[in-house]
């Protein structure tokens, strides 16, 4: 435990010397300006008092759940085991028979049944304690109806060939109780609820028309380019790519602004023709980028930037690339001064999160990229239930439910107001034999990142006790793996 403890006051340090990096602050110590807090506070306040009027009981059913062991076999006789598995080979023959098997015993094994982005239904099984998160887990999307039969004392398996990368592999969990739900209870129900009453589940952060932008080809239509081709010759500067130096860049947009103060442009019948035809082309077909995305909030909306930036879905080419957080704060602050909630809290709450494609993320590049949760608690939101609104797992929950990132969350947590406040009642969530084992876990977890990120060693030390004394009320088989002591 302590060699764990210490990998994360590693990471917490990095975290340290690294804030307040990421993007400028007003005076109010915020990323957003008073006016902007401002009019969104009409919002919230709008939101808390629909949200206490509110006669819904949706009831929430937790995620199927089941104690089990999970094997994990990639060498010897794997096609003879996968025939006596199917034979339903008891699990301490199969373990005294095939001894290379990995085995980790006693694990909570979830399922959670779900649509992919393509549609297809999938039924997903997970095993998980308080050692291993989430780390074990098999997919299916055939003949799913067979998992609502009895599983008792029967396996669940899947085979992968050897291919370039990996080795041939089976994978199976060996049920010891039956798959059972219970609906969580209303105190929890009603954070889920006041989580979906902020965030519109029917809402979206992009707009519909999603086109993943790819630097390295150029995909700009006709339209666009005539317009920057006209801007340019009318400054006499060549095109900022990303072949011409910062400095000169930022140069061209200080000189634009300027010259837009000036009036310049404000005659200019075939500047706003170009901009605005191209503006139509790029809301219909896509194509848009930063660079023309500046002069349409500049010189045309900053609603229509707002809705071309949504049709835009930036992937980081690596660990260092800022441009998804940077591209998810502007849809944000473009949403918020447009009054736009729905777009605006799901985009702020990305960013908190860190929701966003990488092709790589190494740990060295987490310490920059901040929270954000003060500014939640300047809007006025009940921070502590929305944030165990979308930490709360259910089986049914409203479509497009927004579930938060737990490592994110806890670290965002230890910047909040009321941070003690809710040291408590996570504990009193992972102590709690009314709600179902699944979300006591990952409330441990959350406790966890949350002590990890502490700037206090003692704090660190007290909360490691507390966290302690707590698992000790989870199912004995979960319990009796404590790795606190």
């Amino acid at each position: 435990m302590k060699q764990i403890l210490s990998v994360f006051i590693l990471l917490f340090a990095t975290t340290c010397s690294e804030q307040d990096t990421e993007f400028a602050k007003y005076s109010n110590g915020l990323i957003y300006s008073d006016t902007i807090i401002n009019q969104l506070r009409y919002i919230v306040d709008s939101l808390n008092v629909k949200f206490k009027v509110s006669d819904s009981n949706k009831t929430y059913l937790s995620r199927s759940q089941a104690k089990g062991h999970f094997l994990s076999l990639k060498t010897g006789k794997i096609k003879e085991a996968i025939k006596d598995i199917e034979s339903n080979i008891s699990f301490d023959a199969f373990e005294r028979k095939y001894r290379k098997s990995e085995i980790k015993k006693e694990l909570l094994v979830v399922q959670a049944r779900y649509y992919s982005t393509d549609k297809t239904a999938v039924v997903r099984f997970t095993g998980m304690d308080l050692i291993n998160k989430m780390e074990e887990r098999i997919y299916f999307t055939d003949n799913l109806s067979v998992y609502d039969a009895p599983l008792k004392g029967k396996w669940i398996y899947n085979y992968s060939e050897q291919d370039e990368y990996d080795p041939e592999c089976l994978d199976a969990f060996y049920l010891l109780e039956e798959f059972s739900q219970r609906a969580l209870p209303e105190y929890y129900a009603r954070m889920i609820r006041y989580s979906d009453c902020l965030i519109d589940t029917l809402a979206q952060e992009n707009n519909g028309k999603t086109y993943v932008s790819d630097p390295y080809r150029d995909n700009t239509p006709p339209k666009v380019s005539e317009f920057l081709d006209y801007v340019w010759k009318l400054t006499n500067k060549p095109d900022p790519d990303d072949t011409v130096d910062f400095d000169i860049k930022y140069q061209l947009w200080d000189s634009l602004r300027i010259s837009r103060v000036n009036g310049i442009y404000k005659n200019d019948e075939k500047f706003k023709r170009l901009l605005n035809d191209a503006v139509k082309v790029v809301l219909d077909s896509g194509g848009s980028d930063n660079k023309f995305e500046e002069y349409v909030e500049l010189f045309n909306s900053k609603k229509n930037a707002l809705e071309l930036k949504r049709t835009r879905t930036v992937v980081g080419s690596c660990s260092q690339d800022e441009g998804p957080r940077i591209h998810a704060f502007k849809i944000a602050e473009l949403a918020a001064e447009t009054m736009n909630w729905d777009v605006f809290i799901r985009s702020h709450l990305d960013l908190m999160n860190d929701w966003f494609r990488r092709t790589s993320d190494g740990t060295y590049a987490w310490g920059r990229r901040q929270t954000y949760i003060k500014e939640l608690e300047a809007l006025g939101i009940n921070v502590q239930d929305l944030i165990m609104g979308i930490s709360l797992y259910a089986a049914n929950p409203s479509q497009n439910h927004y579930y938060g990132n737990i490592s994110r969350l806890g670290r965002a947590l230890t910047e909040a107001t009321q941070s003690k406040e809710i040291e408590e009642k996570i504990l009193q969530i992972i102590s709690d034999p009314k709600l179902d084992t699944y979300n006591r876990i990952s409330f441990f977890y959350l406790f966890l990142n949350y002590t990890y990120n502490l700037s206090s060693e003692e704090e660190r030390s007290i909360n490691m006790e507390r966290l302690d004394a707590a698992i000790k009320t989870l199912p004995s088989y979960l319990a009796s793996k404590r790795i606190l002591e």
